[in-house]
């Protein structure tokens, strides 16, 4: 079955090549007049529900270290210039201390959504569940945001 034609955004011959390679984007940030760029872990937000609930929570732990290991070559691809947010494993407290400390050299920490319910069964991410990870990360030398959106 071929959709090529089908596909939303159309084809992957199509998306400029700064929208995935590290210095195709510094290239266009220079034709921009723009020196460096914040890199969001979007696709890891996007991924949560089927890192928490799809997957073994060991697994996606290893998911996020890939993904952060990925971001680390990703910013030197980039001269620098390239800022990526490391991902934690909310899901699990000791574990996102442990990554924090672990990915601190990549640059701010992302913590997740400050939805009004977390995905599978935790308790709400505006409550006091990320507070140890968050002096997690700051004990590791790193600032940790949270991304929030307006709730419904």
């Amino acid at each position: 079955m071929d959709l090529a034609g089908d596909q939303i955004g159309g084809s992957k011959e199509e998306v400029h090549a700064a929208a995935t390679e590290a210095k195709p984007r510094v290239d266009l940030l220079d034709e921009m007049g723009i020196y460096a760029q914040i890199v969001y872990p979007n696709i890891m937000g996007f991924a949560a529900p089927a890192l928490v609930q799809g997957l073994d929570r060991d697994l996606s732990y290893v998911i996020c270290q890939i993904y952060n290991d990925w971001m680390r070559e990703w910013q030197a691809e980039g001269s620098e210039r390239l800022l990526p947010q490391a991902m934690l494993p909310f899901w699990d407290i000791p574990q996102s201390v442990a990554e924090a400390k672990r990915a601190k050299d990549i640059g701010p920490l992302r913590c997740p959504d400050g939805r009004r319910t977390a995905p599978g069964g935790l308790p709400d991410l505006g409550t006091e569940h990320l507070v140890p990870a968050v002096r997690g990360a700051r004990g590791a030398g790193v600032s940790a945001d949270q991304h929030p959106h307006r709730r419904p």
